[in-house]
């Protein structure tokens, strides 16, 4: 379906919010998708203006917009980017309307997809924590062999081969040695190696490597927790700061070939390979991490330590720990 047309200025204040142009075309359907729920096709303008915003996407029509668009992760998007819009316009009320509904709704899709059975396709890529443990194992062997039979290992942090394998070392530490955060927790934070990096990476997700803590300021569930302040063990400080002078470039987890940031999909491709053939996401991993970790009768408060760490409900362990434990 071909979107409402964006006029050059809308176009320009979405951008200045980060959007790219894939992302503006996506809203452009989105918006005309719900603008026929309130107009019913009769009077559609050929571009979006703030009147047409105004006087069409009116608050309360939450009933409406759900028997229209049944599907709760199509109606999280669609609302997004009338938020997205109706923002842009400082149509405030209306903007915080369909923000929370959107924020509802993505609540909802979250939780649907949570609380089912295990899938043929999960059932079949589970893991248990100790094959996680056997990667990690299988990959620390196969570095330090590396930079014991290394003369030079200036020379071999400069081998491609070497990078890409010192990365799953590292990204395969982080889900065997320490509660595992979502992907994006990883993927988007940058280093910290001065106070320099420190002032201008304020508002970042950020791994410091002078004090080995992770900060994650943007995340899941920020709203509630705030910024997750996480002293990584030992093991993995060791693993960081080594990996922090063979990458020498911002970011933390990288595509090795330019070093730039991974994308979401990319970064499962990575865990894919690392944990081979075992086809995991990061969701799989927390859910193996948790189900291994109601196995060893934790206390409440360590069940609420790691809850706050892995930024989740704890009421949400026992129902992953139900559906993964005979697996």
């Amino acid at each position: 379906m071909a979107g409402l047309i964006f006029d050059s200025y809308l176009i320009e204040l979405i951008k200045a919010r980060g959007y790219k142009d894939s992302s503006i075309r996506q809203y452009s359907v989105s918006v005309k998708r719900i603008a026929n729920v309130f107009t019913h096709d009769d009077k559609m303008p050929k571009f979006v203006s703030r009147d047409f915003m105004h006087m069409n996407f009116v608050v309360e029509s939450e009933d409406v917009l759900r028997r229209e668009i049944p599907n709760v992760n199509s109606l999280a998007a669609c609302t997004y980017a009338v938020y997205i819009v109706l923002d842009c316009y400082d149509l405030r009320e209306e903007a915080k309307y369909y923000k929370e509904l959107s924020k509802k709704c993505l609540k909802e899709n979250s939780e649907n997809t949570i609380y089912r059975d295990p899938n043929e396709k999960e059932k079949e890529n589970f893991m248990t924590m100790e094959d996680v443990t056997v990667c990690f194992e299988k990959l620390e062997k196969e570095v330090n062999e590396l930079i014991d039979g290394c003369k030079d290992f200036k020379l071999l942090k400069s081998k491609y081969t070497f990078v890409n394998l010192y990365q799953r070392y590292l990204v395969c530490a982080l889900y065997a040695h320490y509660p595992p955060l979502r992907g994006q927790d990883y993927y988007s934070t940058k280093f910290v190696r001065n106070d320099e990096d420190s002032e201008r990476l304020c508002d970042e997700n950020v791994y410091d490597v002078r004090n080995s803590t992770l900060y994650v300021r943007h995340h899941k569930t920020e709203g509630v927790l705030g910024t997750k302040v996480l002293v990584m063990p030992p093991l993995i400080e060791k693993i960081c700061t080594v990996w922090s002078t063979i990458n020498e470039g911002p970011n933390l987890i990288v595509n090795t070939k330019n070093g730039k940031l991974l994308t979401q999909q990319a970064f499962t491709g990575l865990l894919n390979r690392i944990f081979a053939p075992h086809k995991v996401s990061s969701s799989m991993l927390r859910k193996i991490y948790i189900s291994s970790f109601l196995n060893n009768k934790p206390t409440v408060e360590e069940r609420k330590a790691l809850a706050k760490i892995m930024g989740h409900q704890i009421a949400l362990q026992e129902f992953v720990y139900s559906r993964f434990r005979d697996l």
